[in-house]
C-alpha cells in the first residue's frame, strides 16, 4: 500500500527525515509515535504529497509521488482523507455543509453528494446535529464531523494527526472505536501520528517509533509492548531496576485467563516469583495481561519451559548481577 525507502528531509541545514524505510500494508491501522520534533508530521505530509522530500522513495499503491505534476497529485490526493487536532471545521457552516465541503470540492452532483454526506453523518452518529453550527458541538462532535468529511469521498487512506490530543480521554476513546470501526467496515488504511503511547495500544496493529528524524523501533504493537526495550521504555518514562534475578515480561491473552493462569503457576510449580508491575493492556483486538515477573536465576529455564507449555507469550528482559 505505501513503501518509504531512505526518504530524506531537510528544511535548510535541519535534517528532519533521515534515512526513513517503512511499509504500511493495506487495511491496517499503523501508528506513528514520538515526541514533538521527531518528524513524525513531516512524514505524514510527504505521504500525502503536501510535503516535497528530498531524497529516497514514497510511493503509495506503486505511485511514487514525486514524480507527480500538479493535476496527477490533485487527483491523488483525493484518495487521502486527513483529520487535524484543531478539527479545522467551517463556522459558518452547519454540519451537513462541513462534510458536504469536499464533494463540491470534486464537483459531485447534488443527488450523490446528499447521499454521501448523509451516510457519513449516520456512520460517525450525528444525525440530530446536521443542522447544527460547529459552536454549538463539543470537541468530540466536532471531530466527528472531521472524520465524517474526511471520509465523505471515501478515500482508501486515512491520515489522523495529533487528531485525539485535544480531547478528555473518555472522548478520545469514543474517537479511536469510531476509527477502529471505520477501519473494519471500510477497509480503509489509517495512519495515525501521535504522542499518546495509550493512542498506539488501543487502535494500531503495527507501528514506528520516530526520534530525531530517525525511525529506531517499528512492530507489531503487542510485541513491541512485550520486548518493552529501552527505546520504548524511555517513550513511556520506565526504568528497569537491576536486581539479582531473570527479569522476564509476559503477554496473557485474554484478560480473563490471567487469573487462571497465576493460580495454576502457584499450585503447579514450586518456584518463587514477584510480580514487578502488570496489569490490563487495552489493545486493538481485546484486552490481554501484560506484565514483568522477577525469577531467581537457577529456576529461568524450568519457568521458560512451563510459559512455552502454557502458551504464554514472553521475553527476557534483564539478568542482575
Amino acid at each position: 500500500m505505501i513503501e518509504v525507502s531512505g526518504l530524506e528531509k531537510k528544511y535548510g541545514k535541519l535534517q528532519v527525515l533521515e534515512n526513513i524505510d517503512l511499509e504500511i500494508k493495506k487495511g491496517e491501522i499503523f501508528g506513528l509515535v514520538g515526541l514533538s520534533g521527531a518528524g513524525k508530521s513531516t512524514l505524514l505530509r510527504c505521504i500525502n504529497g503536501l510535503v516535497p522530500y528530498d531524497g529516497g522513495s514514497l510511493k503509495v499503491q506503486g505511485i511514487e509521488i514525486q514524480k507527480l505534476g500538479k493535476a496527477q497529485l490533485r487527483n491523488f490526493r483525493k484518495n487521502i482523507g486527513m483529520i487535524f487536532q484543531n478539527f479545522s471545521l467551517l463556522e459558518r457552516c452547519n454540519v451537513y455543509e462541513n462534510v458536504a465541503f469536499p464533494m463540491k470540492v470534486w464537483k459531485k452532483n447534488s443527488v450523490e453528494t446528499d447521499e454521501q454526506v448523509r451516510k457519513m453523518v449516520r456512520l460517525v452518529g450525528l444525525e440530530d446535529k446536521i443542522e447544527s453550527r460547529p459552536r454549538q458541538l463539543s470537541g468530540g462532535q466536532k471531530q466527528r464531523v472531521a472524520i465524517a468529511r474526511a471520509m465523505v469521498t471515501e478515500p482508501e487512506i486515512l491520515l489522523c494527526d495529533e487528531a485525539t490530543s485535544a480531547l478528555d480521554p473518555k472522548t478520545a476513546t469514543s474517537i479511536l472505536n469510531l476509527l477502529k470501526e471505520i477501519n473494519q467496515k471500510m477497509g480503509v488504511t489509517i495512519i495515525i501520528v501521535t504522542h499518546q503511547m495509550e493512542v498506539v495500544e488501543q487502535i494500531c496493529d503495527r507501528m514506528a517509533l520516530l526520534q530525531a528524524g530517525k525511525i529506531i523501533l517499528k512492530g507489531e504493537v503487542k510485541q513491541l509492548f512485550l520486548e518493552n526495550s529501552e527505546p520504548l521504555r524511555e517513550l513511556l518514562g520506565r526504568k528497569l531496576t537491576f536486581e539479582p534475578g531473570v527479569f522476564i515480561r509476559i503477554l496473557i491473552e485474554n484478560k480473563s485467563n490471567y487469573r487462571k493462569f497465576f493460580y495454576e503457576l502457584s499450585s503447579e510449580m514450586k518456584i518463587a516469583y514477584e510480580i514487578c508491575d502488570g496489569g490490563i493492556r487495552n489493545f486493538k483486538d481485546g484486552s490481554a495481561f501484560l506484565g514483568t515477573l522477577k525469577i531467581e536465576t537457577k529456576d529461568s529455564d524450568e519457568f521458560m519451559r512451563y510459559l512455552k507449555k502454557k502458551k504464554v507469550l514472553f521475553e527476557v528482559q534483564e539478568n542482575g548481577a
